[in-house]
């Protein structure tokens, strides 16, 4: 998300690209770097793999915040950011007055990255990934480049990402290190996912929209509470963990298969009553 937004500003402040070319950029770019970082870490089994993503993004707050130009080349704002603000229309490059636009373009990009992944979890690789997500030694027994597809997962992640990154920023006018790079943002689209459904199309969609309107509602309501908003998303994260550890989507899911199951016991027995009394 950082680099998505470093990228596009800097080539629209320095160079005049337009963000709409920008963000594109931006996204390959950051997918191949995920690709070279992301090369060893797969070596890292569980919690040592987050200890590492973890460690490599404060590497990236304490680089963006402390250097203020990219070798000499050009001015990254250090910890102050880098300021877009512009008072004019410009759709060329992604400047309007009012927000409006924003939520066609973000509405956009949402419907491209829920039929992107709807595709790929009902292709080939779909499954792949799926069974490196159930056990990883045991695809790779069965023959599946587990390396190779992990690359390609890191890559899209990364790409889409990045995107998300530019819109950001070119949103907010600003691109702060602190925000960014921060670990509030990333935890944030953790929670997201957990509370609806991480393994499904439809969960981080849900959950961020449950989590950010509850986020909004305290915010409106309960701003003299200070950190009430992380104690509720907390609670709640506990609750979805212990009683419903897929998160939403699966637990309604399953509840609608429990009734489905009961109801055709209830039936079958119905029948084995009326056979009997015949």
């Amino acid at each position: 998300i950082g680099l998505g937004a470093y990228i596009p500003a800097c080539l629209y402040l320095y160079a005049g690209i337009t963000p709409w070319i920008g963000i594109l950029i931006a996204a390959v770019l950051t997918g191949l770097f995920s690709m070279v970082l992301g090369y060893p870490t797969f070596r890292l089994q569980n919690i040592y793999y987050s200890f590492a993503t973890f460690a490599l993004l404060q590497v990236m707050l304490v680089i963006f915040k402390n250097f203020k130009t990219f070798f000499g080349l050009f001015n990254l704002g250090g910890a102050e950011g880098l300021k877009l603000t512009s008072t004019t229309n410009d759709p060329a490059n992604m400047q309007f007055l009012s927000k409006v636009p924003y939520y066609y373009i973000i509405l956009a990009l949402l419907v491209v990255v829920l039929l992107v992944s709807y595709y790929i979890s009902h292709s080939k690789r779909g499954y792949y990934f799926r069974a490196i997500s159930a056990n990883m030694e045991a695809a790779s027994s069965l023959g599946v480049n587990v390396m190779n597809l992990k690359l390609q997962a890191q890559f899209l992640t990364a790409f889409f990402s990045a995107v998300g990154g530019g819109f950001y920023c070119m949103f907010l006018d600003y691109v702060d290190p602190s925000k960014m790079f921060g670990t509030d943002l990333s935890i944030f689209v953790m929670v997201y996912c957990v509370v609806g459904g991480a393994n499904t199309l439809w969960g981080p969609v849900l959950g961020a929209g449950i989590m950010y309107t509850i986020n909004r509602m305290v915010t409106i309501y309960a701003a003299d509470i200070s950190g009430l908003a992380n104690i509720i998303f907390g609670v709640i994260l506990m609750l979805v963990i212990y009683f419903m550890p897929g998160g939403l989507i699966p637990w309604y899911q399953g509840m609608r298969e429990k009734r489905a199951a009961a109801r055709h016991a209830a039936e079958l027995k119905t029948q084995d009553k009326g056979g009997c009394s015949q």
